[in-house]
């Protein structure tokens, strides 16, 4: 019977490898935080759009209504 260190030889990796993968998922991560990054941005811009939407309604109700002159802050 053979002995388990001869018949199986020690293993050996290239650190090289393992390199094309790493590279492929580097990508793809990346692809998907400029993704969410995009969103994010998109977010915040629908956010500032409403947030001017409701500055100006609450103006014009201070104007019409409350017959006063809005403070900007």
């Amino acid at each position: 019977m053979a002995n388990a260190s001869t018949a199986f030889p020690p293993l050996t990796l290239d650190p090289t490898l393992f390199k094309p993968a790493f590279d492929l998922s580097n990508t793809f991560t990346q692809s998907l935080l400029q993704a969410q990054r995009m969103q994010l941005d998109a977010f915040v811009a629908w956010q500032q759009a409403l947030t001017a939407m409701g500055q100006e309604l609450w103006d014009e109700w201070v104007c019409h209504c409350a017959g006063g002159v809005p403070i900007d802050a």
